[in-house]
Parts: structure tokens; sequence; C-alpha cells
């Protein structure tokens, strides 16, 4: 299966007292913190959905979620899309959109909303319950790379990680737990992309 890599590995922010704090270096970076949001100690966590196409380029960016200052949140999406991403293919090699959801918090230490952002953690997209087996951990969270079609189904998953790629097998079978949906170039067309997503595995009754 064909790795998405987006430059959007999430990443943990060191905290340096007295100084803004962001993720994803690459992505967000301190000089890149809006100066208004800055001088006025704003922090903010979005989720964010970045619509790319074949070539890197960020077509389209929608905030899912924004923990702490909305308008920071926004802002966020607008510093993403002045980036450039790695190109996504297809199965069969073809150049293809994708769809890459992340979480990005910025953070000023000792501001109103900076102990609740610096704690956000993505969680995971889907959990399902398997029976118990000897060589399964109680928790897992596997990694997924999905292959969708134009309608919004998914045609083709695997792992990211090939040493879980059995799991992946196993989530495959049972493809129907993915939520995803069309997605539309910068015409409006909907095109098959790839994206990713993380399962979490329990293991127990």
């Amino acid at each position: 299966m064909p790795l998405l890599l987006p430059a959007l590995a999430a990443a943990t922010a060191l905290a340096t007292p007295g100084m803004a704090q962001s993720d994803l270096p690459g992505l967000v970076t301190a000089e890149e913190y809006p100066a208004e949001a800055l001088t006025t100690g704003k922090s903010a966590a979005a989720t964010i959905e970045i619509r790319v196409d074949p070539y890197g380029r960020p077509i389209g960016c929608r905030v899912a979620a924004v923990v702490g200052d909305a308008s920071l949140g926004n802002s966020i999406c607008e510093i993403a899309m002045r980036k450039r991403y790695f190109a996504a293919r297809l199965l069969d090699g073809a150049p293809a959109h994708a769809q890459v959801t992340t979480t990005v918090r910025l953070w000023v230490p000792g501001s109103p909303d900076a102990d609740k952002v610096a704690a956000v953690q993505p969680g995971p997209d889907y959990d399902v319950r398997v029976a118990p087996a000897a060589d399964t951990p109680p928790l897992t969270d596997v990694r997924m790379v999905l292959q969708v079609s134009r309608k919004g189904a998914v045609t083709q998953c695997g792992a990211k990680d090939e040493s879980q790629a059995d799991l992946a097998r196993a989530i495959c079978k049972a493809r129907t737990i993915f939520r995803t949906g069309p997605l539309q170039d910068e015409r409006g067309q909907p095109v098959p992309y790839v994206t990713e997503a993380t399962v979490r595995i329990h293991a127990g009754a």
C-alpha cells in the first residue's frame, strides 16, 4: 500500500518557559504564530482537514474542531494553506489527491487557555473491539492508509507501518467501519484520493 507522508507528522512541542509553543515543526513555527494572538496571549488547538492536490499543493482547509481561542484556531488553517506537502499516490502508482487530518496546538505558557490547549491529545479515528487472542495486546493503535473512490467508498486499505500488516488486514475485512466521503478537486469535481486513519483495537470482552 502506498504511504501518504504529508509534512504533518505529529510532534510534541518542548516547553520553554516564557516562549510561545507550537506543534508540528515545519508546519507552524514560532515565527508564524499570529502576532496579535501572541501579544495578547491567545492559545488554541485546532483539528484541521487539509485537501492536497497530486502535486502536494493545498487546495482547501477546514477547521473541524477548536479548543481555546476560535480566531487563532482558524488562523492555523490559513498557515497550513501556505505550506507544501508530500504528494500521495494510489495503489497503482498514479498521483492522487489526499485528505490530511491533524491536530495542531499553539499556546503561550501562562495564558488563560494554555493548560487545556497543551493537554489536547488527538484520539483514534475509530474504535474496534475484538475477541481476545494470545498475540493481541489489550490496546493497540493501528495507523491505516486508505484509498477512496470518487463516490467516497474505501476501495483499498493497508497498514502505514508494515509491522502492523496482519492487524491491518483484519481491519480491512470490515472496511465498512470507515466513514469516508467524496473529495472534490479545485474545480469542484469528485476525485479518488488517499487518506489516513488511526484505528484503536480493544482486545477483550
